[in-house]
């Protein structure tokens, strides 16, 4: 079984009442939509002018009302994505109608942003003065009610049209304002599709049909075949006493009411010691508890005037969910006008909170139409809070945080009125300018928690409309890509009536401009990624990427323009990821290569932007084969056609190979790739070492592989060496040299796997023949190069890492790796040390 359509929008639309008037500043420039629509009479098609229409997000949330002109016309401005209301009309003489042609509010469909493009929503209705409805009594089996049960009206012999109705705790339902007509009758569990038709049959075509006529309502009652208590045995109990004195009341009568529905569930009225029980109650559904009892005002659990402060509970199964009421009698009126500040359009709804200073008691509502008022609020102090759908927080009198509001004074039995208007936007202007010349930089801003966008091309940015921020300033993402390095401007306070004006200066980057075609005929290829990568020796750290690509690179417009940057100074090669039906490639500015030595290098400069020939795309091949042992057995590995280094990490192209030892490595140039095995793999006896097409231990001595457009050409196995290693890793007595270990090959410069993690004790494993150099990373303290034991009376001064040269299989028993002593943050950009071959110490 699955939630029924209108089940599940019930429930995501009670999700909205618990989040009115937050204390975060409103989102800003939200797109808007319209309901628009004309009422007419459904049976002559004419207008009624003066029908009135009204917005709900909740049965008891009312957010604004309108009514129809001489034309039956009608309009709702101002909704965004945040507001999903019911709309309801009336009309006099006409039965109400809830859009599109529903009965009531828990039929009804909500309203959303159009998904279409447009922004409006026509929403006609046709009113009816003929309807009529069913009522009766569902019961399990046994004869007790099915008082967790949903009845659903079908009509007979038109288009598809149904409605529903929950069933209360005496099994009993009601369906008003159905059309005249013919129906036929479900019932099952509430929530869920029905499961059987009335009076007792699960066959549609045999089902009874039972007439709906005008102005009554026809009795059907049901009995489920079998039983059917899903969601059946909840409870609520509790105390209702007096407040202050906590003496007990008696028959004061307790009311579960649906948050759903808004249709009363259930009711117990209070014994001799002010004891209720609520045994008959739905434990998928929520309920509010009103409470009415003699010489006290109407009360909502746990301490509200009304059903949208009341707090929501949800019965337990076979098991008492215990909820004490203390009813309090008397208290005074707060109610007051709400008016938009000069030459604004007025907001659409406004909720109005009421809040003691002591935060003993708080209430909240809706002004609609401007108008609101709190009826039995507790005598004593307090203060007002509007807050406009779309906009700030204020506090009465137009304040920004609730220190600075007014405290309002209420009496027991009178009336307070707080009116309020609401204060302007105010407005940010951003100047923009580089850091080194301090000429204007072209970029675009975001106002994080406002979720607004501004650019400026002449160095100037502005948010002519912002709402205040109050208590939590916003803050700015400059973003000035590619020539610029995107900064944070935190915090920024705005405040109502007046412009907010910061300098910001940006920190110049390089940038590489280029496009990409179609090497046949020069078209535009679909979005094409590029990532730079460094060509420095030894890189420790990636050249910062765009964070907003997904892969994880700089990207193509549609007209195929690639703006690169900001990078950092240095020479960099651009590796290109296009969709398919075309082939990754190294640029070269002569067309494609799967060889990273042969492409392109372009030495950036910091303020200074290069502008590179077209990158031409070919149609891309693939490649297959198998990953082994030294005994021919396969392989579990993954591949990839080059080097790892910071900057390929994570390889944007990667096969593996499964049980079989199979692997196909699709997406790439018709160009001659080399191919790099993972290390850490394992045999049935051994630690396998990575390794690389022809089965090298180095890129530059790999065996380039051809691949052919169009085709899966296969490659011969990749044998896969047993792996050295090094059984403990010596870093000296001091516990805090801990961290991870990196492996680098020093005559490519590229990274061996992953890095161990280092410490006490630790080993490193999966290692390569041939040299390797070491890097430590530690957690306190400073990254260090291997550099071996001294070397006689010379320091490590004038040389780089010392390379350790391994042979396959072999186990280096120790290695001290202590900072300081043999690690040291050496230079990578010159010759290394005089090669160490391990295991000779």
């Amino acid at each position: 079984m699955k939630l029924s359509k209108r089940w599940t929008r019930a429930l995501a639309a009670t999700a909205v009442v618990a989040t009115v008037l937050a204390g975060a500043p409103a989102a800003q420039a939200v797109p808007t939509y319209t309901v628009t629509g004309t009422v007419t009479d459904r049976a002559t098609g004419a207008p009624l002018p003066g029908a009135c229409l009204d917005l709900f997000n909740a049965p008891d949330r009312l957010l604004a009302t309108r009514c129809a002109d001489e034309q039956g016309r009608y309009t709702f401005s101002g909704l965004t994505r945040t507001i999903q209301p019911r709309l309801r009309g009336q009309a006099a003489g006409h039965a109400e109608l809830w859009w599109p042609a529903e009965p009531d509010y828990y039929n009804a469909d909500q309203l959303r942003y159009p998904t279409d493009g447009s922004t409006t929503i026509k929403a006609d209705l046709a009113l009816t003065m003929a309807v009529g409805g069913f009522a009766g009594r569902i019961t399990q089996p046994d004869g007790s009610p099915a008082y967790a049960s949903e009845v659903t009206a079908i009509a007979v012999g038109t288009a598809y049209w149904a409605a529903k109705a929950p069933t209360d705790s005496d099994g009993r339902y009601r369906l008003d304002n159905l059309p005249v007509g013919s129906y036929r009758l479900a019932i099952g569990p509430r929530g869920w599709e029905s499961t059987q038709w009335l009076p007792g049959t699960g066959n549609p075509p045999v089902a009874t049909v039972f007439d709906v006529t005008p102005g009554a309502t026809t009795t059907v009652d049901g009995r489920y075949l079998t039983a059917n208590t899903a969601y059946e045995g909840g409870t609520l109990t509790g105390v209702v006493t007096r407040a202050g004195t906590g003496a007990p009341v008696v028959a004061a009568c307790v009311t579960a009411v649906s948050v759903y529905s808004g249709q009363d569930a259930a009711t117990a009225c209070t014994d001799a010691t002010g004891r209720y029980r609520l045994a008959s109650l739905s434990t998928n559904l929520g309920y509010k508890l009103r409470v009415r009892a003699d010489g006290f005002p109407e009360h909502w659990a746990p301490n509200a005037v009304d059903s949208r402060n009341g707090s929501t509970y949800f019965p337990q199964w076979n098991s008492d969910k215990i909820v004490d009421i203390a009813l309090r009698a008397g208290g005074g009126t707060v109610r007051g006008q709400i008016t938009d500040y000069p030459g604004a359009t007025p907001a659409l709804a406004n909720s109005v909170r009421v809040f003691a200073v002591d935060n003993s008691w708080s209430a909240w509502t809706e002004a609609v139409d401007g108008r609101y008022q709190f009826d039995h609020v507790p005598p004593g102090d307090y203060r007002v809070a509007v807050k406009p759908l779309e906009r700030t927080l204020q506090y009465h009198p137009g304040k920004a945080t609730a220190a600075e509001g007014t405290i309002v004074h209420v009496a027991d039995g009178a009336v307070t009125t707080v009116d309020e208007q609401l204060v302007p936007p105010g407005a940010v202007e951003l100047r923009l300018v580089d850091a080194v010349t301090g000429s204007p930089v072209k970029a675009c801003a975001r106002l994080v928690t406002a979720q607004e966008v501004a650019c400026g091309d002449a160095g100037t940015v502005t948010f002519p409309k912002v709402w205040a921020t109050g208590d939590t300033p916003d803050r700015i993402l400059v973003d000035p890509k590619p020539t610029h390095w995107s900064k944070v401007v935190d915090p920024v306070a705005v405040v109502s009536g007046e412009t907010t004006r910061l300098t910001v200066s940006l920190e110049p980057g390089a940038a590489l401009e280029t496009t990409v075609v179609d090497a046949r005929d020069g078209s535009v290829p679909p979005k094409t990624c590029v990532r730079p990568v460094s060509t420095s020796k030894l890189l420790v750290s990636p050249t910062l990427q765009d964070p907003t690509s997904s892969a994880g690179g700089y990207c193509s417009d549609s007209s195929g323009k690639i703006r690169i940057g900001p990078l950092p100074s240095g020479p960099v090669q651009l590796l290109v990821i296009p969709p398919a039906p075309y082939g990754a490639q190294w640029y070269t500015e002569q067309g494609g290569t799967g060889d990273q030595r042969a492409a392109k290098t372009y030495p950036l400069r910091v303020g200074q932007t290069m502008t590179a020939p077209p990158i031409r795309l070919d149609r891309g091949g693939a490649l297959t084969g198998r990953i082994t042992d030294r005994s021919g057995k396969a392989v579990s590995s993954c591949l990839q056609p080059f080097g790892r280094s910071a900057d390929l990490e994570y390889p944007p192209l990667r096969a593996c190979a499964v049980n079989s030892g199979s692997y196909t490595l699709k997406g790439l140039g018709p160009y001659r790739w080399p191919l790099n095995v993972d290390g850490q793999a394992r045999s049935e006896t051994d630690i396998l070492a990575p390794a690389w097409s022809g089965n090298a231990t180095n890129r530059f001595d790999a065996t380039l592989v051809q691949v052919t457009a169009g085709t899966t050409t296969a490659v011969p196995d990749i044998v896969l060496p047993p792996a050295a290693r090094i059984r403990t890793m010596d870093v000296g007595t001091t516990a805090t040299q801990i961290g991870q270990v990196e492996v680098y090959q020093p005559t490519t410069g590229d990274r061996i796997g992953y890095g161990a993690a280092l410490g006490a004790g630790s080993t490193l494993t999966g290692l390569p023949a041939g040299p390797i150099v070491l890097r430590a990373v530690l957690t306190n303290g400073t990254p260090c190069w291997y550099v071996g034991p001294p070397i006689g009376p010379r320091t490590h001064g004038g040389l780089g890492p010392t390379p350790i040269v391994l042979t396959a299989g072999q186990v280096v028993e120790t290695l001290r790796l202590v900072p300081g002593e043999t690690c040291k943050p050496v230079r990578t950009d010159i010759r290394t040390g005089p090669a160490v071959v391990a295991g000779t110490r």
